[in-house]
C-alpha cells in the first residue's frame, strides 16, 4: 500500500492546528479545522493507529485537550476518505467509537488531567 501522508505532513498539520486560536475552534463549524484534523487522523491511522483508542491518545498528545470533541468525527472522517479503505478494514466500527467512554479513557491514562492544567 502506497502511503498517503508523511511525517513531514503530520509536523506541517499538527502545528496548524495547535496555533489555531481557541475561539476559532469553538464556532459552529470551522472548516479548516475540520479538515486539518481528518488529515491528520488519517495521518495517525495509516502510521498504524487503526484502534480509536489509540488514535484518540495520539489526537491528544499531539494537539491538546480541546480537539477531544472532535475525535470521533475525526476518525470516521478519515475512515471514509478514498485510499484509506484497505485500512478501514483494520479499524473501530461506528458503533465502537460511539459507544466509546472517552471522559473514562483520558482520566485512566492520565491525558485530560495533562491538558485541563
Amino acid at each position: 500500500m502506497t502511503k498517503i501522508y508523511r511525517s513531514s505532513f503530520s509536523d506541517q498539520k499538527s502545528k496548524m492546528l495547535r496555533e489555531r486560536p481557541a475561539d476559532q475552534c469553538n464556532v459552529k463549524f470551522d472548516p479548516e479545522f475540520a479538515a486539518l484534523g481528518m488529515e491528520m487522523a488519517a495521518f495517525h491511522i495509516e502510521a498504524g493507529s487503526r484502534g480509536f483508542a489509540d488514535l484518540a491518545h495520539h489526537m491528544v498528545q499531539d494537539l491538546g485537550f480541546r480537539v477531544v470533541p472532535y475525535l470521533r468525527s475525526f476518525y470516521k472522517a478519515a475512515r471514509s476518505m478514498p485510499g484509506m479503505e484497505e485500512l478501514a478494514q483494520e479499524m473501530d466500527t461506528d458503533q465502537y467509537v460511539d459507544a466509546f467512554n472517552l471522559d473514562k479513557f483520558l482520566q485512566v491514562t492520565r491525558l485530560k488531567s495533562n491538558f485541563e492544567k
